[in-house]
């Protein structure tokens, strides 16, 4: 678990205010210290003139000095801040800082402040590789995936404007490898990391996206066993059976805290060492495990148009989608269209990945349409499918206003 063989040394500060029994007492103090007995056995030497506890692979020292008065107050000392420096091997250094906290602790301290841990940094420089280990594969199984299932721009098409502008930001940090290979995903931060693998596992089918889906569907057999198929999407399933099914996200959540504590300089026990080594492992195994099954997903060009509208889209409550929004959306679809021959705004493109691109839900994207469709300014129609004739792609366009 914890290196036994290494000198390590943990210090912290306690304070005691001036009314205390123990306030100039260090002999009083040290009698605190050495009353864990799972820290310090029967045979502990104990010297009270040197304020020191010694046993088996651990010693402490006391050192204690008065605290200066206040200004507008007396000489007398507003109290004492009391120096405790234990010392040892790294199993016994560990085990002993939450008890010697809580000895003095139960002296009336006012403040207790840790200046030095030697084992909460051993830890964390423990964790912090497979902190590394985990994001990076992660990075580049995420990297992998998306260019071989959805192309090549798949940033530009999948990551929210939030991680688009922070990768900008931070170009700058990396100034070596960034100008020979692409590092945006090594850019975005651990959580955002985590949650374009969260949004894939939720299958993204809300009862409100379902209703829409239902109602914009074709009621021909050729609709009915389309809406079945895209219902249970194999990209869908990959992704549930890949991560969801295995507790991705809770693992990860796990690992989210653990990073947090190491970036900012926590500190750790040795539970958060085993806990992070267990954590970590089982997030390398899903990793691993989705790596050999990629290969076998095959999307259709309808998979990857949903897949692109909901990993980067930012939700906007759907009170607050104005007919003006939407209507932007489809005036930007038929200026595309317009260069096309025989080119039309879809009505499923619209819906389902460009309004979903603006934060819209698809709900909220066709009951603004069917509103504009009563109030007359569009209109639906269908135009022919070459692949499927007998299922009809149904467009959507503005109608000539007076």
């Amino acid at each position: 678990m914890i290196d036994r063989d290494d000198d390590l040394q943990y210090e912290f500060l306690a304070l005691i205010d001036s009314q205390s029994d123990f306030n100039d007492h260090p002999q009083g103090v040290l009698m605190h210290l050495r009353a864990p007995k799972s820290v310090w056995p029967p045979s502990t030497e104990m010297d009270p003139q040197k304020l020191s506890l010694r046993t088996e692979g651990l010693s402490a020292k006391v050192f204690h000095r008065a605290l200066p008065s206040a200004p507008d107050e007396a000489e007398s000392p507003q109290g004492y801040a009391f120096r405790i420096l234990l010392r040892g091997r790294c199993d016994s250094v560990e085990r002993a800082r939450l008890p010697s906290l809580q000895a003095l602790h139960r002296l009336g301290t006012t403040k207790i402040y840790v200046l030095r841990d030697d084992a909460s940094e051993r830890i964390a420089c423990r964790l912090y590789p497979l902190l590394y280990q985990i994001e990076n594969r992660l990075r580049g199984y995420l990297m992998s995936f998306m260019t071989h299932k959805l192309g090549p721009n798949w940033w530009d098409a999948t990551a929210s404007e939030k991680m688009q502008d922070k990768a900008k930001m931070r170009r700058s940090n990396e100034r070596v490898f960034s100008k020979l290979a692409d590092h945006n995903a090594y850019l975005i931060d651990f959580n955002e990391l985590g949650e374009i693998v969260y949004k894939q596992s939720s299958g993204f089918k809300t009862a409100n996206d379902i209703l829409a889906r239902v109602m914009s569907t074709p009621p021909t057999p050729e609709g009915v066993r389309a809406l079945q198929d895209e219902l249970k999407s194999n990209y869908d399933k990959f992704f549930k059976e890949s991560f969801a099914n295995r507790d991705f996200q809770r693992h990860w959540k796990v690992f989210e805290d653990l990073r947090n504590r190491i970036a900012h300089g926590g500190l750790f026990t040795s539970e958060d060492l085993v806990l992070g080594t267990d954590t970590a492992n089982a997030l390398l195994a899903v990793i691993h495990d989705a790596e050999a099954k990629a290969e076998s997903l095959v999307l259709s060009s309808a998979e990857r148009e949903s897949v692109v509208s909901h990993i980067g889209s930012t939700p906007v409550d759907d009170s607050e989608v104005q007919p003006d929004d939407v209507l932007e959306v489809l005036d930007e679809l038929e200026d595309a269209a317009r260069r096309r021959p025989r080119g039309f705004a879809g009505y499923r493109r619209l819906v389902w990945t460009e309004c979903p691109k603006r934060g819209y839900s698809t709900y909220a994207a066709k009951s603004v349409l069917d509103d504009l469709e009563r109030s007359r300014q569009i209109e639906f129609y269908y135009v022919d499918n070459p692949d499927q004739p007998s299922f009809p792609t149904r467009a959507v366009r503005r109608r000539p206003q007076p």
